[in-house]
């Protein structure tokens, strides 16, 4: 199961900057979490937009912000940006209203391998410290935005050993905004699948990050490799690709 410590460390350096959270080594009675409750290849495959596989989508807007930053020469704003979106009375575009308290976990424990039970747990215990972080960090919790950024940072953390830098996840959050706002298909999506979407996204950005920091030796090496795959495979083009995007933006703050 997950170590709750583990997990919200994992937050932490995505959204504030790296706290130090004591942690401790997952107790022995409790084996580490099958591999495939958090491959992107068999959890990416449920949640849609506007009817459409997300896996899809998500390529065509990796797409778009690549383009975006490609081209762009280095105009540095000279100002640090916040550590979470500013909150204010309208709603942001990748927002959703809950039509559940946990909709993904269920969703996805029925097509999970092995114990249904025991992986729905194991979603829901990575759900609610997935949304614990973001509320002590100010960041919005029912918003496609806020786990895109999750995810990219934790498994980027994962493959190359150290988080995006200072300001890039808020920089991608901003992004997505103008992204899929732009989209019609997702500005066309219902909550539900607005909902399910980022509470995958959620559960496998947290369950990546806190299974690796609880692992060493071959089974680190081993997560580290997933971690690159479901990167590769959330976004359309290899790892160091992406962190060429990464420090795209970082040269834009």
């Amino acid at each position: 199961m997950l170590n709750v410590c583990r997990v919200v460390l994992g937050l932490w350096m995505v959204l504030g900057g790296v706290i130090w959270v004591p942690g401790q080594s997952r107790p022995a009675s409790r084996p580490p979490a099958n591999p495939d409750w958090y491959d992107y290849e068999r959890v990416g495959r449920r949640p849609t937009i506007n009817g459409r596989p997300a896996r899809e989508k998500m390529h065509t807007y990796e797409e778009r912000a690549g383009a975006i930053f490609s081209d762009r020469p280095v105009t540095r704003r000279g100002t640090m940006l916040p550590n979470a979106p500013r909150r204010g009375p309208r709603r942001s575009i990748t927002s959703y209203r809950p039509v559940a308290d946990m909709l993904a976990p269920d969703v996805l424990a029925q097509e999970a391998d092995g114990d249904s039970l025991q992986a729905r747990r194991f979603y829901e215990e990575a759900l609610r410290e997935y949304r614990r972080g973001l509320i002590e960090q100010g960041w919005p919790v029912e918003d496609v935005g806020s786990a895109i950024a999750v995810y990219l940072n934790n498994h980027y953390t994962v493959v190359f050993g150290q988080p995006m830098p200072p300001g890039v996840p808020y920089a991608l959050y901003e992004l997505f905004q103008g992204i899929l706002g732009n989209d019609g298909d997702f500005t066309a999506s219902s909550d539900r699948e607005r909902q399910l979407l980022a509470e995958s996204l959620a559960i496998l950005a947290t369950a990546m990050y806190s299974q690796y920091t609880s692992a060493d030796g071959r089974e680190r090496e081993r997560l580290r490799q997933q971690a690159r795959a479901n990167l590769e495979s959330f976004t359309g083009q290899s790892a160091e690709d992406f962190r060429e995007l990464v420090l795209a933006i970082r040269d834009q703050l």
